[in-house]
């Protein structure tokens, strides 16, 4: 069955047309403490969470797969999931990879999906 395409108001359009810093919130990021180490590199970064909200919402489906290569902590991920589409993340980082497990897995429980291994 095919999915109807989403309709938006002339405001949300509007707000979509101008540059996208402009009404987004830049300290709305995943807690990135859990994946620090004391020889840290320092440059952890998390991308805010309506930066990706935004993108998945204009070029992706409900039930979509995204891959995020580069996963860090998982905030693409996290969005991901909490917007009922599949996300795929390649993180060389054993403990970013850890906190971003953690993030999915707070996402996936939060929307009553299922947690990681279940099927």
């Amino acid at each position: 069955m095919a999915q109807a395409d989403p309709v938006y108001s002339h405001h949300v359009w509007r707000r979509y047309a101008s540059p996208v810093w402009m009404d987004i919130n830049q300290n709305r990021t995943l807690n990135r403490e859990g994946a620090r180490e004391e020889k840290d590199e320092k440059h952890i970064c998390p991308l805010q969470l309506d930066v990706i909200e935004r993108a998945l919402e204009l070029w992706t489906n409900p039930g979509d797969v995204v891959l995020t290569p580069f996963l860090g902590i998982g905030s693409e991920a996290f969005v991901t999931v909490q917007k009922n589409r599949f996300a795929i993340g390649i993180e060389l980082k054993e403990s970013y990879y850890r906190q971003a497990v953690l993030n999915c897995e707070q996402a996936a429980q939060a929307d009553g999906q299922l947690s990681f291994g279940e099927r």
